[in-house]
């Protein structure tokens, strides 16, 4: 597989440039109602639209970045509202490249987790062990579906990042 196309600021653009609602900078939430789920689906679309017109395939994110227990309560989820909203956002990767897969090159849903906390500000320092606990429950979410990728993107702390490695074996 070649080089591939990803997105980037999908929370910033779609809260200044078009004035949606986003509680907590948590993407998932916009799941749960059709105005939610067509924002999102513009914006990835942009994108795939891109990616299929120059040909390198993409890296198609899902919002899983603040579904986790961190944010559960400042975005009045349960544990098990949030392991939906996990699921949720897998399958509705999953539902947008099917409809650009055979018209594009290859496009990777990639299982994107955040770090617990402000990523520019740490708390505090997380253990190794601790963080693969914390983070697995994410992970597991989406256990029964086929993943191809999982990132764990600007985890300032040491433990935040061989932990989600370690996770996804």
């Amino acid at each position: 597989m070649g080089p591939l196309s990803l997105r980037r600021g999908l929370e910033t653009d779609l809260i200044i440039n078009h004035g949606i609602e986003i509680p907590e900078f948590a993407a998932h939430m916009l799941l749960y109602d059709e105005t939610g789920r067509n924002a999102l689906a513009r914006y990835m679309e942009g994108f795939l639209a891109l990616a299929r017109y120059t040909g390198p395939g993409f890296v198609l994110d899902t919002q899983r970045w603040r579904a986790q227990r961190h944010f559960s309560d400042a975005v009045g989820q349960s544990q098990i509202e949030l392991r939906d909203a996990n699921q949720r956002s897998v399958q509705f990767a999953m539902d947008l490249r099917d409809r650009f897969w055979a018209h594009s090159g290859p496009i990777v849903i990639n299982g994107l987790i955040g770090p617990r906390g402000d990523a520019y500000t740490p708390e505090v320092a997380v253990a190794v062990g601790e963080a693969e606990r914390y983070h697995s429950e994410q992970l597991g979410s989406s256990c029964g579906r086929r993943r191809a990728s999982t990132e764990n993107r600007r985890l300032p702390r040491l433990g935040d990042g061989p932990d989600a490695l370690e996770a996804t074996r």
